[in-house]
């Protein structure tokens, strides 16, 4: 049978990578996003799928906006849930109008689509960009009201439900889903990709001190507390030190003087990884960390906590380091280690690019059209 394959997202996140892997192997029926690649709002990214199987819904992530403005701040993440929600909906009813054979859908975007394709006789499949619910709720407080909080629980089962199968960034991933009770038939590892042309080593002159960066949002669920604490620690035996943060927020006054902080424009983002000497991601909870991939592909050697899914690239010494997450002390082991071997620590640069070349987009492109393939070619269950 050969794959027609909707892809549906209520923003965007890497379904254009997806979409565009699929338009390379002739496979793509249509691509459905609240981010558009077209029109007055598209915002453009590097090899798109093409135009011609583009719709934008450009409402849905402007309707999460909007009521996220006008609620109160307590009721903010409603906003979020029924743009994603109202975006489900319009999809639903407009997948029987495509000759799809196979829809991907995105957690809490794709309840009804599944459910409107499964009963069409198309193949369904979620893709999820984090852990199973449980890990994560095991993992982290959740952010919303508790009543949201079992709507979004409630959404998210029924998905899992209507998937037939299940595609998962990592092997970290993989095994809070088999760990919830999802058999490992039903799941498929697709490690997230790296443009490897966009993303290398600009080779910038190296000044003396450790220079560490970070790049994400400044939440307790990247672990920018912990990152705080242990360079804080660091500072004190190697005052040379500086934190570079590719974000926003606050921090402590104490270090301000050492922290440069402030969002970077996407295409600024090599020449910032190059010039840093490792990039630090101690999250306690992330599916993948596309920053990682990015990090290495330029070159900087990583230091990553346990629950990192991106973890799977990281060979310990060679490219990078993993630490458990939630412990600063070790966080800052490792960056003071880092600071008193700053030639051997510069002298991974190489090794950590030859490591992450096998791991670009167009490898992602061939392991997702394969298990495509796979699932069409698997009896219905």
């Amino acid at each position: 049978m050969t794959p027609r394959v909707l892809v549906a997202h209520p923003g965007r996140q890497h379904s254009h990578q997806t979409a565009a892997a699929l338009a390379r192997a002739g496979c793509l029926e249509g691509y459905w996003s609240g981010v558009p690649l077209t029109g007055p709002w598209a915002r453009a990214v590097d090899s798109p799928p093409p135009a011609s199987a583009c719709t934008g819904a450009p409402w849905a992530p402007g309707l999460r906006r909007v009521l996220e403005a006008i609620l109160p701040e307590t009721s903010a993440p409603w906003g979020g849930f029924l743009a994603d929600r109202a975006f489900d909906r319009w999809a639903a009813a407009r997948v029987g109008r495509t000759s799809a054979n196979l829809v991907i859908g995105y957690e809490m975007g794709c309840r009804d689509l599944l459910d409107r394709a499964r009963r069409s006789g198309v193949r369904t499949v979620l893709d999820a960009a984090s852990f199973h619910h449980r890990a994560q709720d095991e993992w982290r407080r959740p952010p919303e009201s508790p009543r949201l909080h079992r709507k979004i629980v409630a959404a998210k089962e029924r998905e899992l439900e209507l998937a037939e199968h299940v595609f998962v960034a990592s092997e970290l991933a993989a095994e809070t889903y088999r760990a919830a009770g999802v058999p490992a038939a039903r799941l498929s590892v697709l490690p997230l990709g790296v443009d490897l042309l966009r993303f290398q080593d600009s080779k910038p002159r190296r000044s003396p001190g450790l220079k560490i960066l970070f790049v994400g949002k400044l939440t307790e669920t990247k672990g920018f507390d912990l990152l705080l604490q242990a360079f804080d620690r660091v500072r004190r035996a190697s005052p040379d030190a500086t934190l570079r943060v590719a974000g926003q927020g606050r921090w402590p006054g104490p270090l301000a003087a050492a922290i440069e902080c402030g969002r970077v424009a996407h295409e600024q983002l090599p020449e910032v990884y190059s010039a840093a000497d490792v990039l630090v991601l101690p999250s306690r909870l992330d599916g993948f960390g596309m920053v990682v991939s990015e990090a290495l592909a330029c070159g900087t050697p990583v230091l990553v906590s346990d629950r990192v899914g991106a973890k799977d690239l990281v060979q310990e010494g060679v490219n990078g380091w993993v630490v458990p997450a939630e412990d600063a002390g070790k966080l800052a082991e490792r960056l003071s280690w880092c600071a008193d071997h700053l030639p051997e620590l510069r002298a991974l640069r190489e090794t950590c690019r030859r490591l992450v070349e096998p791991h670009g987009w167009e490898a992602y492109g061939e392991r997702l059209v394969a298990a495509v393939r796979r699932i069409l070619a698997e009896p219905r269950a």
